[in-house]
């Protein structure tokens, strides 16, 4: 089978993944060829990886043998593959993060004399695995071709190309979907990087020997043959044409049916057509591109940094307007009075759903008791009693103002809104992994995050994989624009309401089942059985509450705290202060309550966890603090 697939390839110069595999085993033998990507006029490209990475492997022909009268000659096609001629006479001007990354490039010569190509190119590249047409396709298929995304991939592409033009003075003359690519379609920012280095020329530039005039994606004046320049009006006319997809979802014509002349064509169905979508959700990117898409080149935007400016002012105002719809939401939803609630009042926080619990004023003792002393000796040893529990002591009282806390941690389903309209991306899918108990033990866990935590959840469920920053930024994001101020508990919030007015181990009692929390019930404290070990998340809330009113202040999720965490905090005078906070400056933050993959010990309302704020479990969350501001002063 694989003699007959080189046998055919041969023919007309195509490669099988065997000869492709020979050829990049010439000049970097570490790579193995996965699958090929794609052909093009131009050459072919294959997917190859590494114990490390994978990469894109471009390999095209320079010189072909021809067969004549007088014996075999050489048909030279270095000079006409721009590709190649890019990479030997500007390789510097193209590590631009504006264009995929080119690692390396190689001739190599064929041994094969009965082949029909005598010298192969390759040119070895970062490997982006989506073209924006893929992007786009996959986000309609999905139903996530939101407005923030179409928004982001529009911003994105303008200024990829007005970097390149400002940084290097070149210009990409083929500028279609299928040259555009990215990594990820739905998590992050949505990068673009450009992908087709042979169609780069300088600015000013005539040459458009490598755009076929069909193209769907040329400026009426190329299409209809009336210019052979290829500046930055005619390729902002291609942008708005890839807008058009971007908001769309398709070409307004058929690409493989483009009319001619093409102008005349658009003069007679008045302009482009738009659904009322686009026009409703995003008027001012839908006027931007109409500007792009005039007929007349003077009369588009005068260059790619004019028309990045403009979509930035139209995101700014765009997010100008979401905060003032947050801020009137709220302000019709605050409560009567936000100073002195009765107890057990609930506001519902309108813009992410989160339901905030009033937490009367008080005083209360908090830190671990003697009792709680002589079980953990009992239980793990002097030494280890020293590693682990020993800062939970002296016990100590508080004094602290009301606050509003959240009734449960933050689901899953209020995180999701988070990201989907701000494109945050998290720690772990940044670092591609999270730590968690996985089938060799605990440890890092690959391509772990928020959304593939490793075991099933739904929307009510805590979210996990978030680090202390990404807590942060989740509560920057709700509180934007807005008088309420969202934080991190302090770690002497958490206790006392998680206490609730206790002073057992646990705001059950002295001990506790699988009944009342979710942890690993393969473990035990004072006296209790064991119990089921659910292995995962269980919904938010679904356990009793403490007689605060909060839910799962025990086991489910690990909660971050805003305080840094200091062993000797409560050796301190500071910690005996109204309203207590550790500000001193250490590696760790504070994260409170235990998690489904813990034992009980580690559930108790005074055991002090921690973690790096950039460290992201499948076992951690986070819970908020709602402070109501009212002309700059908290109420």
């Amino acid at each position: 089978m694989e003699t007959t697939e080189r046998a055919e390839g041969e023919k007309d110069g195509r490669l099988s993944l065997a000869d492709a595999a020979r050829l990049i085993g010439h000049v970097t033998p570490r790579y193995r060829v996965v699958r090929a990507l794609g052909r093009g006029a131009y050459g072919q490209v294959f997917l190859a990886e590494d114990d490390l990475k994978q990469v894109a492997v471009k390999i095209l022909p320079l010189a072909l043998r021809v067969r004549g009268a007088q014996g075999v000659t050489l048909d030279d096609r270095e000079e006409s593959t721009r590709d190649w001629i890019q990479l030997r006479t500007a390789w510097e001007r193209l590590h631009h993060a504006a264009l995929v990354r080119v690692h390396d490039y190689f001739q190599v010569h064929e041994d094969n004399p009965d082949a029909l190509v005598a010298v192969h190119g390759l040119i070895v590249m970062d490997y982006w695995p989506l073209s924006l047409r893929e992007c786009v396709r996959r986000l309609r298929k999905e139903q996530a071709d939101t407005p923030a995304r179409k928004r982001a991939l529009l911003v994105n592409l303008a200024e990829t190309l007005s970097r390149l033009r400002h940084d290097t003075g070149l210009l990409v003359t083929d500028l279609k979907p299928d040259n555009i690519v990215l990594r990820d379609h739905r998590r992050g920012p949505l990068t673009l990087a450009l992908i087709d280095i042979g169609s780069l020329v300088h600015a000013g530039a005539t040459d458009i020997s490598r755009v076929d005039r069909a193209d769907g994606y040329l400026a009426p004046e190329l299409a209809d043959k009336k210019s052979t320049l290829i500046d930055e009006a005619a390729l902002i006319y291609s942008f708005g044409l890839i807008g058009y997809l971007i908001l769309e979802g398709e070409h307004p014509f058929a690409e493989e049916q483009l009319p001619t002349p093409y102008a005349h064509a658009l003069r007679q169905r008045g302009g482009f057509g738009r659904s009322p979508t686009p026009r409703q959700n995003l008027p001012g990117c839908v006027a931007i591109l109409e500007r792009c898409l005039r007929e007349e080149p003077r009369a588009r935007f005068p260059s790619f940094a004019a028309l990045a400016r403009a979509l930035r002012r139209e995101r700014a105002a765009a997010a100008r307007r979401q905060r003032a719809a947050h801020l009137s939401l709220i302000t019709a939803t605050l409560p009567t009075d936000v100073d002195s609630p009765a107890p057990g009042s609930i506001w519902h926080e309108p813009v992410a759903g989160v339901e905030f619990v009033w937490i009367p004023p008080g005083d209360g003792l908090i830190g671990q008791s003697d009792a709680e002393r002589a079980e953990l000796l009992a239980m793990f040893g002097t030494e280890r009693y020293r590693d682990w529990f020993a800062s939970e002591q002296p016990r100590h009282r508080v004094v602290l103002d009301g606050f509003w806390l959240g009734r449960v941690p933050i689901t899953r389903g209020q995180w999701e809104r988070f990201v989907e309209e701000s494109l945050y991306l998290t720690d772990a899918e940044k670092s591609g992994f999270a730590t968690g108990m996985g089938r060799k033990g605990w440890g890092r866990q690959a391509g772990v995050d928020w959304r593939q935590p490793g075991f099933a959840q739904d929307p009510t469920h805590p979210v996990v994989c978030i680090s202390w920053y990404d807590a942060l930024a989740f509560a920057a994001w709700l509180g934007q624009g807005s008088h309420v101020t969202y934080t991190l508990p302090t770690e002497a919030q958490w206790e006392y309401a998680c206490r609730a007015g206790s002073d057992t181990p646990f705001h059950f009692g002295p001990t506790l089942d699988a009944s009342l929390c979710n942890y690993d019930g393969g473990g035990v404290y004072a006296g209790s059985k064991k119990g089921e070990n659910r292995r995962a998340t269980t919904a938010a809330g679904q356990f009793p509450a403490n007689a605060f009113g909060l839910h799962d202040m025990h086991g489910n999720v690990w909660e971050w705290c805003a305080d840094c965490h200091d062993s000797t905090m409560y050796d301190q005078p500071a910690a005996s202060t109204k309203n207590p906070q550790c500000r001193e400056r250490t590696p760790y933050r504070v994260r409170r309550g235990g998690a489904w993959s813990f034992e009980p010990v580690f559930l108790r309302s005074a055991y002090r966890g921690r973690g790096y704020p950039e460290q992201a479990s499948t076992d951690g969350g986070l819970r908020l603090v709602a402070t109501f501001v009212h002309g700059g002063h908290s109420r």
